[in-house]
């Protein structure tokens, strides 16, 4: 009966579509309750007002809502999002990135215990722990720099655990290693 699921096309596939419903079901019921899209939360608003900033001021951020024009520190979060609302409107593209993120997070997971040879038994279950987990929840719905963050240290490990001793996946490592000490640096203690 379950014979289909050790195709690992078809698992990754289930996996994707667990994520999916899981990610976009608040935002169907809040579309369903108020007709208009509302996204989680209320850092994603400043962090697409700054966005939004970025892309008239030609890169440069500067926040015009604070009184004392405190410098801007920079995100690379920011500069994701302005450089997708130059292709989608700003709503619109917090819901895709949500759902890519969340898609490449547990790709990424999945390739780490392929590499790492666990058994699918175990690489289902975990990912589906993963999904449900409040971690994943948390940084997937209600989207941030700590998404970005949690991508890049995926990535950060798969390209440490495949076995290929390229010039350009020492390079990656390295720059994934400086974007994620300017997400946070609690990422460089793991």
């Amino acid at each position: 009966m379950l014979e289909w699921l050790k195709n690992k096309k078809i698992q990754l596939f289930f996996l994707l579509v667990i994520t999916i419903i899981v990610i976009l079901l608040p935002t169907v019921i809040r579309f369903l309750q108020f007709k208009q899209i509302i996204l989680p939360g209320d850092v994603i608003y400043y962090d697409i007002r700054i966005a939004q900033d970025i892309s008239n001021n030609h890169l440069l951020a500067n926040d015009q809502l604070v009184f004392t024009q405190t410098k801007y520190l920079f995100n690379p979060f920011h500069y994701l999002l302005a450089v997708s609302f130059i292709i989608i409107p700003p709503n619109l593209a917090i819901i895709l990135l949500t759902l890519f993120f969340s898609m490449i997070s547990i790709i990424l997971l999945y390739e780490i215990m392929d590499n790492l040879i666990i058994s699918d038994n175990y690489k289902i279950i975990t990912l589906i722990l993963y999904i449900l987990s409040p971690i994943f929840l948390s940084s997937t719905i209600f989207i941030s720099k700590f998404t970005l963050g949690i991508v890049l240290f995926l990535l950060l490990i798969y390209l440490i655990i495949i076995k290929n001793n390229s010039y350009w996946i020492d390079l990656a490592i390295v720059l994934l290693t400086v974007l994620m000490f300017y997400i946070s640096l609690s990422f460089l203690l793991f």
